[in-house]
Formats: structure tokens, sequence, C-alpha cells
């Protein structure tokens, strides 16, 4: 895998990660398998929101990110390739 940079979590993953954290109470607290579960769907959701977003979406996403890495890419595939 020589030429390939490490990617960073995404911010959109953190972000659901910690949502998940704050507003689960010990009543609904989710079990690893629905967090799991949740975190996919999530970062399959940003995946296709990439695909379908126009290019000054894209483009003003670039240049917000502090790092380019933390980006869905459009070689981007499954929510394996993003992590």
């Amino acid at each position: 895998m020589s030429g390939q940079r490490k990617r960073s979590p995404s911010v959109a993953f953190l972000a659901v990660l910690c949502a998940l954290l704050m507003f689960s109470s010990s009543a609904d607290e989710l079990t690893a398998e629905q967090a799991w579960n949740s975190e996919f769907d999530e970062t399959v959701f940003q995946i296709n929101r990439f695909k379908t977003a126009g290019k000054d979406r894209r483009d003003r996403l670039a240049a917000e990110a502090l790092d380019p890495q933390a980006l869905v890419c459009s070689a981007d595939k499954d929510p394996l390739d993003v992590v």
C-alpha cells in the first residue's frame, strides 16, 4: 500500500459518535452492535451525499476542512474506505 496516505476519521463520523455518547441515557443505551450499525449507516449516508453534491459544495467543504484527509474522497466506495 505504498503511496497511500493514512486517513483520519471524518468529522461526520466523530460528530455522530459524540451525539450518540451525549444523548444516550442509561435507560436507552445502545448496544455496541447498534452503535456500530448507526455509525456505519451514517458513513454510508455521508459517502452518498458526497457523490450527489455539486462541485461548489465539495470545493467549499475542502476549503473549510482543517485536514483534507477528513473529507470523503471520490474514491471512497464504502465505510471501510473512509476509516
